[in-house]
């Protein structure tokens, strides 16, 4: 079991949300505690205590969180990481909330053992691949395999990858939950999604020969023998991700 520190924030509407949370997560042998503040107070708090995750649940958008998040992430000694929660299914939300730093967004409502997992794969993964750096490693990925951030199928398997990557189990029914989640952040159907991130990755087939990326060594490259599914694909480039996350060797 981990055993972490994990400050939970919640509006003051929403206790009942929040002690659902704090219990799960103790059950788990995680140290949670709940501390009520506004949003645009938070920030000298969390400076102060330090925590390893500060979740906080988003009932509508606004700004105080994302201030409170970009003063938390620049200070100094502070290493706290940003869960957003949230009832929202907005893709251009969960992309703000990313490119100021959130380290995973979660929408609402989902199972226990999906937040306890999200908690896993944030401790045991390096910080620079928690942060909006993860989404800068994705696009400078499929930016270099040809697929561009104006093609639908690159918002989609960016998607898909940032959900693999906190939630590893995702991929085993690609199909029946990972396309209709991702068409539900886009207003979308599952089978445009299936689509487009298809026809993304027949454009980086076509472009494999002229692909230069540091994280990505020839010899990697040529393990694809034949064109990847979907499936493939994705898996593929979460392993670059993570190998790209590995700590050096000493």
């Amino acid at each position: 079991m981990l055993n972490k520190t994990l400050n939970i924030m919640v509006n003051n509407f929403n206790a009942l949300y929040e002690h659902d949370i704090v219990g799960c997560l103790l059950s788990k042998g995680i140290y949670a505690y709940a501390e009520k503040c506004r949003a645009d107070t938070a920030a000298d708090i969390i400076i102060s205590k330090n925590p390893d995750i500060f979740l906080y649940y988003l009932s509508e958008y606004c700004m105080d969180i994302i201030i409170c998040m970009k003063k938390v992430l620049s200070a100094e000694n502070v290493s706290t990481r940003f869960v957003i929660v949230s009832d929202i299914r907005n893709g251009c939300v969960e992309q703000i909330f990313y490119e100021n730093g959130a380290s995973c967004f979660i929408t609402a409502p989902f199972e226990n053992d999906k937040l306890y997992s999200v908690i896993q794969s944030l401790m045991y993964s390096p910080v620079s691949i928690c942060n909006k750096n993860l989404k800068q490693k994705i696009t400078r990925i499929l930016v270099s395999f040809g697929i561009s951030p104006r093609m639908k199928g690159y918002h989609y398997i960016r998607s898909a990858l940032i959900n693999e990557f906190f939630d590893r189990s995702c991929l085993k029914n690609i199909t029946k939950e990972l396309y209709p989640k991702i068409a539900n952040e886009y207003g979308t159907s599952p089978q445009n999604v299936e689509r487009d991130i298809r026809y993304a990755i027949d454009t980086a087939w076509k472009n494999r020969d002229s692909i230069s990326y540091d994280f990505i060594s020839l010899d990697k490259i040529n393990s694809l023998e034949s064109k990847p599914t979907n499936f493939e694909f994705i898996a593929f480039i979460s392993d670059i991700l993570r190998i790209a996350a590995e700590p050096p060797d000493k």
